[in-house]
Order: structure tokens, then sequence, then C-alpha cells
């Protein structure tokens, strides 16, 4: 199969526009984030999944002990990112999200929300 240069018209190559129009970083420009709003909704959307990953019937609704055997890290980590005191490495996010599921780890982090709203909580005004 050959394929033409057609990077010489304006634009780029049909791909490279095409790329260009619906990568997110076209819409990126639109949509500048809070640091402390986009925090505090992350630490708190974590929460829900760690009560959703490792129920329990106590004060927080978390397991501490098995949510930190399973997570290899200390239960008073895991009780300090119930308390929104510490946020969570990626790692530990993404290993909740798999126990979880996809599908409820995204309904936990988007509340059921388009991506419009969720952009409004933690977004600059």
């Amino acid at each position: 199969m050959t394929f033409r240069d057609c990077s010489s018209h304006d634009g780029g190559s049909p791909y490279e526009r095409l790329v260009s129009k619906l990568s997110p970083q076209s819409h990126a420009k639109s949509f500048t984030v809070n640091r402390v709003k986009s925090r505090d909704f992350a630490r708190d959307r974590f929460v829900a999944m760690l009560r959703t990953a490792f129920p329990a019937d106590n004060e927080i609704g978390i397991d501490l002990a098995l949510a930190g055997k399973t997570l290899s890290t200390d239960p008073r980590t895991v009780r300090m990112w119930a308390n929104q005191e510490n946020t969570p490495s990626f790692d530990h996010v993404v290993a909740v999200g798999a126990i979880i599921g996809i599908w409820k780890t995204m309904k936990i982090m988007s509340l059921d929300q388009t991506k419009e709203t969720v952009q409004g909580w933690i977004g600059r005004s």
C-alpha cells in the first residue's frame, strides 16, 4: 500500500487535521482546572470508591485493615484517605478501580453527570 504525502497543504495531512479536531487538546483550551476544587473532588470520589470496595459497619464505612492489606499500605494511610487528609497515588486509584470494576468506578467518579457538569465543579470560575 502506498500513501501519498498530503502535508504540503494547509494544516498538514487529512489524518493530522482530523486528529487535531478530535484530540482532547483541542478542547483543553476552554477548560482550566481549579487545583483545590479538583483535589477535593478527587479525594471525595476516592473515598466513595473505597467504601464500595471495602465496606464496613464503622464510622467511616471502610474496612481499614482489609483495604490496607489489599493495597499494600498501612491502615492509617487508608484512614487519612478516608478523612481526605492525603491524596492517594494513581496506582491506588487504579487498584481500587480494578477491584470494583470500570463501570462502577466511572459511575462513582462522574456521579452520573455530564462532562460539562463535572468540569463546572472542578473548573476555575
